[in-house]
């Protein structure tokens, strides 16, 4: 019996850091994942608004020049 548990306990000692250290990373990839999407998200929509102002911009002074050319 006491062999069997010597057993046991060297497995559990063989194989724990192995484990601990793929939990480890997983945890890790998804925090570095949901973090990296989260900042692209925000760069997105900051490009998404400086475009639009900057075209809203190009297209009020084509408004303004034709009306002058017009009038």
């Amino acid at each position: 019996m006491e062999i069997s548990r010597e057993k046991q306990f060297l497995k559990i000692i063989k194989f724990m850091p192995s484990i601990f250290v793929t939990i480890f990373s997983i945890f890790v990839i998804l925090f570095l994942y949901f973090e990296n999407k989260k900042t692209f998200d925000e760069e997105k929509k900051d490009i998404e608004e400086k475009y639009i102002s900057k075209n809203k911009d190009i297209i009020k002074e084509e408004v303004n020049r034709v009306y002058l050319f017009i009038y």
